[in-house]
Order: structure tokens, then sequence, then C-alpha cells
């Protein structure tokens, strides 16, 4: 290779090289990287809450406004002290959750089994079986296949 053909290879590489500099810079704003960084890292999100947080406070409308019941409870979590146990929020309330015991479920045979729902209708094939009763079942084994990782056969 000679010296001009050297010459002429670098000018046109730089030359290349600044159309693709021209091409990154406008995909940057055209595919809004920034904002694609902010999304990934979390930045943009956390400008968000504390934008919500700044306009609750100065206008006083909160968009969340808590149940009776999640007011007597206190925060959802509670403070840890320096020995590493919860410091916990002991104020009782009357106010019940909603949730109730619904009681033993019944005891009694026919509850344990599989029952036949539906005996003796045109077209309908019975294939529930009542459990205590016993059934016979024989396997047989028509062959065995069996897999090692070893390349050595044992005679």
């Amino acid at each position: 290779m000679s010296i001009e053909l050297l010459q002429t290879l670098s000018k046109v590489f730089f030359a290349i090289s600044g159309v693709l500099l021209a091409t990154s810079v406008a995909l940057f704003f055209l595919l809004e990287i920034k904002k694609v960084v902010g999304d990934v890292t979390g930045s943009t999100a956390r400008k968000a809450i504390e934008n919500i947080r700044q306009q609750n406070e100065q206008t006083g409308n909160k968009a969340y406004k808590p149940s009776p019941v999640n007011k007597s409870r206190g925060k959802v979590t509670d403070k840890i002290s320096k020995s590493g146990h919860l410091i916990r929020n002991t104020v009782k309330s009357d106010i019940s959750v909603g949730t109730s015991d619904l009681g033993e479920p019944p005891q009694s045979p026919a509850a344990s089994e599989t029952t036949v729902l539906a005996e003796n209708m045109p077209g309908v094939v019975n294939d529930t079986t009542v459990l205590n009763q016993p059934v016979s079942v024989v396997f047989s084994i028509d062959f065995e296949i069996g897999f090692c990782g070893s390349a050595e056969i044992i005679v």
C-alpha cells in the first residue's frame, strides 16, 4: 500500500465517522434516550412521586383517603429499633376488618369420598367411582428403557 492510498482511506474513514456521529446524536434525540434511561434507572418515577407528594402537601388534597380501619391501625411499616426489633404500634380498634370465621366444615362420612353425580342417564358414562370400594388395577411392564452417562458397557 502506498502512502497516498492510506491518506485517502484515512480521509474516507474520517468522513464516515463524522456521518455516524451526526446520526447517533440525531437518534439520541429522536428516540428520546434520556427518557429511556430515566425509566430504566427509576429516576423518572422518583421525581413523579416527589412531585405528587409536594402537590399533596401544598393543596392538602389527598388522592388516597384511608379507611377508618387503616387509620386506627397506623402505618403499615413499623419503625425498627437499634437492636433490630420492630417497634409495634399498639393502638387497638373496635372496627371490624370485614372478615369472620366460617366455623368448622361439616363432618359427614360422605363428605370425604367421591360419589356418582348422575346414574343411569342416557348418553352419560359414569366415570366417577366411589373411593371406599376396592379397585384392582394390574400393571405390567412391556419394556424398560434406561439411560446412563457412561460410554462403558458392563457385561
